[in-house]
């Protein structure tokens, strides 16, 4: 294809120059990081949440005699914990299993917890399995979850 052309007042074609023909080209914008929804290492969680704050994975167990685990903030536990867990949230993962008192203001079971739980708002998911009593103020269990212990209001 020729070149678009102008006329001139002598009536001639006049090419344009080139400099009008060049636009100024803005660089494309760097590709946003995909986001991938939290998949835990044992199952896709039912809980979907990014802010997970600390995640204790499926191949780590803790042991130890006296153990307190604390955080300010949501705490999932994907392995096996042995000791008391203090947090604002603790989500207990499909594959995991702690043994010792669990406090939070929400505490969501997907695993097993051998202890007692005490919580605002206590969720046993239907994969859940627990021993021990639970202290809430809500409590919600799901067709399929075991619970033994007593369950009182706070």
């Amino acid at each position: 294809p020729q070149p678009p052309a102008l006329k001139s007042k002598s009536g001639l074609q006049r090419l344009r120059p080139v400099a009008d023909l060049l636009r100024p080209v803005k660089p494309p914008a760097p590709p946003e990081p995909p986001t991938v929804p939290y998949r835990s290492t044992s199952a896709v969680r039912s809980v979907a949440r990014a802010d997970v704050g600390s995640v204790i994975g499926t191949d780590l167990r803790i042991r130890g005699a006296g153990l307190c685990l604390e955080s300010d903030g949501t705490l999932q536990i994907d392995g096996a914990f042995v000791g008391d867990v203090e947090a604002d949230e603790v989500i207990v993962g499909r594959a995991a299993s702690v043994t010792g008192t669990v406090r939070a203001r929400r505490v969501i079971v997907e695993g097993g917890v051998a202890g007692d739980i005490e919580g605002g708002n206590v969720m046993l998911r239907p994969t859940a399995t627990v021993t021990g009593d639970i202290t809430h103020e809500a409590l919600s269990v799901d067709a399929g979850a075991t619970f033994e212990g007593a369950a009182r209001r706070a």
